[in-house]
């Protein structure tokens, strides 16, 4: 049971090595200036929505399900 742990830590230690010498020698190129995109002009408000039928607040409307 230890070797399997061994094995693993010491696989995972190897692989993190493979990885930080690989990235360590890589410059990266310095970012690049842009320029800023300009600001969305604002949505338009939307009007007040008025229903067309009265329906009173407490009463039940189905709703089909099975559209």
């Amino acid at each position: 049971m230890k070797w399997i742990l061994y094995s693993i830590a010491l696989s995972l230690l190897s692989s993190g090595a493979f990885v930080a010498s690989s990235i360590a020698g890589v410059e990266l190129p310095p970012p690049q200036q842009t320029k800023p995109e300009p600001e969305p002009e604002p949505a338009p408000e939307d009007e007040d929505f008025i229903p067309s039928e009265k329906v009173p607040a407490d009463s039940a409307i189905s709703f089909p399900v099975d559209i």
